[in-house]
């Protein structure tokens, strides 16, 4: 049902129409848009161009100059108006020029937080395509969609990395003969092709056979597989278990 088709039954339905004493329609007016403040990280400007966003909102440029003085700052604008990237724009390029900062998001309602998380990992995904030569360059192989959503925001939001990620073992193997990361983190029980098949292509090809590996799973293994990972991993990782400070530790001490 179109919006206006709602709004129509509801003038003429006898239950909700006095309930509704005033009806207003409000005229469109132009956007008030801006250009990018010139202390917007290039980086972050090319991500916002790759999501389609050339321009900003007045609100949106009033809000960046505040925060990026220290100040607090409250939008109360309307549905739809652009208030997410308002708060993003500044905490993204806070995170962005400083690895070790932090934010702390809090949400009235579950619907809500999956909306702003949404926005938030497109801004996060469209700003790693657009990442810098020279960040470490890691592949994340898992076919769990979750489980890669949160390796990849866990790396994303505490280190400035390049991320790549592969569904399968098949598309593994391609990504990192095309990629060449300097880190592949990587899951076992996958369909096509499992870890153990991905680590075993890759140990017959010079160009990726010292790339290191960590291994998050959440197979219980024996004795044997154990043994045919020997050698062959940098780090073994049990899937629920390991924290953003332990992933992050081992991520670090294997691109030094």
């Amino acid at each position: 049902m179109s919006l206006e088709h709602l709004l129509s039954s509801w003038k003429k339905d006898p239950l909700t129409a006095p309930n509704i004493p005033v009806w207003r329609s409000t005229p469109a007016r132009p956007a008030d848009l801006r250009p990018f403040p010139p202390d917007l990280p290039p980086e972050l400007a090319d991500a916002l161009e790759k999501r389609g966003i050339n321009s900003l909102y007045s609100h949106q440029v009033e809000a960046w100059g505040h925060t990026r003085q220290g100040e607090n700052v409250v939008l109360a604008t309307g549905t739809a108006s652009g208030k997410t990237l308002g708060y993003n724009l500044p905490v993204i390029s806070s995170l962005f020029e400083n690895p070790e900062a932090r934010a702390l998001y809090f949400f009235p309602t579950k619907a809500l937080t999956q909306d702003q998380l949404s926005a938030l990992e497109g801004l996060l995904s469209a700003l790693t395509m657009s990442s810098i030569d020279g960040f470490p360059r890691i592949a994340i192989v898992d076919d769990e969609p979750d489980a890669r959503r949160l390796i990849r925001r866990i790396l994303q939001t505490q280190g400035n990395y390049t991320l790549f990620e592969a569904t399968n073992g098949k598309e593994a193997i391609e990504l990192v003969n095309k990629e060449h990361p300097d880190l592949i983190i990587l899951d076992l029980m996958m369909p096509e092709l499992d870890g153990f098949s991905v680590m075993d292509a890759l140990q017959k090809k010079p160009e990726t056979a010292e790339i290191p590996i960590i291994v998050v799973t959440a197979k219980e293994l024996t004795l044997n597989e154990k043994s045919r990972l020997q050698g062959h991993i940098q780090g073994l990782m049990q899937k629920g278990d390991f924290l953003n400070d332990g992933l992050l530790d081992e991520v670090k001490s294997l691109l030094r």
